[in-house]
């Protein structure tokens, strides 16, 4: 038997498995015609049924513990993402600000990624399949029994309304952002959504502004800058390599809430990254959430392989960026996923790769 293969181990667990095959004994597995009880079978199985379809080649024989090895690279990954973050944080907590705590839990249970975080609300819930993608408001008076105080949808969304959405829509709530009686948020296809917040939080729909070009806009967030009667709007770049519709920030003016207008648009990153692989394009926003950084002009944004971006929009005709950061891509990651980020009010920012890189600490030098 000859092998290309890496002696002494390599040609050892290839040749039990071909005599095993030769002899049609799969019990006792049998080395240069003695038996071999160093090791469990499984392996010697696996490969015996590897050189059976194949023949007894070298890819062959490295077949199973090359998919054990990203197995094992995979789990491990996961596990990375899961805890990392976590981990990083309990080592380094002495050094960090007494607040950062919140930071952490505010982005942990996102590293799992959107979808994954829609189960886990329908079934803290118990919701049913047709309650997601519509708005949900809950009522948190009682913090272990939380209830659904009412709900908003799209006409057409439900079974039974007078409507009809096309077959091919991509119409869905991502999430709301409330200031005061009014709440911003992205419907996806139907693009920046205004409400009127009204008893017991319930919604009122006052407007809304799409910008449908070739595809699925997929908008996403929308955070009011302070009471400057502005919104940044994002749409999340769901396909990779720039695939689908085009994936902008934008500037809305809702000085008249009735009749929003798009004004300008966020600078895009410039670099190759339509090729490096994976997402390219904007997603989450720092929100300024109570007790975090607050600011009605600098705007934080992920956008996937192109890291981080800083703007200023003190001009909101001609946003300026005023500081990115881009890392190099975890081993195994074709490109970094930068994903959600939060920023502390002294300025520690907190923001986490989708895929396999966890949580990165950033400060402002």
């Amino acid at each position: 038997m000859s092998f290309y293969l890496f002696e002494p181990d390599e040609g050892r667990y290839a040749e039990i498995p071909r005599e095993m095959l030769q002899r049609g004994e799969w019990v006792v597995p049998y080395l240069q015609g003695e038996p071999y009880f160093d090791k469990p079978p499984l392996l010697y199985w696996l490969m015996a049924a590897s050189f059976s379809v194949a023949g007894p080649t070298a890819a062959a024989a490295r077949l199973w513990p090359a998919l054990a090895g990203v197995g094992i690279a995979a789990v491990t990954g996961w596990i990375g993402i899961m805890l990392g973050g976590v981990a990083g944080f309990l080592l380094l907590r002495p050094w960090l600000p007494p607040e950062s705590w919140k930071a952490v839990g505010a982005l942990v249970a996102t590293w799992i990624g959107g979808s994954a975080n829609l189960v886990a609300v329908a079934n803290a819930l118990n919701l049913s399949s047709e309650l997601q993608g519509v708005l949900i408001i809950v009522d948190m008076g009682e913090a272990d029994r939380p209830a659904i105080s009412s709900t908003w949808w799209w006409p057409g969304q439900r079974q039974g309304d007078p409507e009809s959405l096309p077959e091919d829509n991509d119409i869905g709530a991502h999430h709301v952002i409330r200031q005061g009686e009014r709440a911003y948020g992205g419907y996806f296809d139907k693009g920046v959504v205004v409400y009127a917040v009204r008893d017991r939080g319930s919604l009122e729909l006052i407007s809304s502004l799409a910008w449908p070009e070739g595809g699925h806009s997929h908008t996403h967030t929308a955070l009011p800058l302070g009471e400057r009667k502005l919104l940044v709007v994002t749409d999340e770049a769901i396909e990779p390599n720039c695939e689908g519709a085009p994936k902008n920030v934008h500037v809305v003016d809702v000085s008249d809430e009735r009749h929003p207008r798009e004004i300008s648009r966020f600078p895009v990153p410039d670099g190759d990254y339509c090729v490096r692989g994976l997402r390219f394009g904007p997603h989450n926003l720092h929100e300024n959430r109570p007790g975090t950084f607050q600011s009605d002009r600098i705007v934080y944004v992920t956008y996937f392989n192109a890291g981080l971006r800083v703007y200023d929009t003190s001009d909101p005709l001609q946003v300026r960026e005023i500081a990115c950061y881009v890392p190099e891509a975890p081993p195994g990651q074709p490109a970094i996923q930068f994903n959600d980020v939060l920023v502390t009010s002294d300025r520690l920012v907190f923001v986490t790769d989708r895929v396999r890189g966890g949580l990165y600490i950033l400060q402002h030098v």
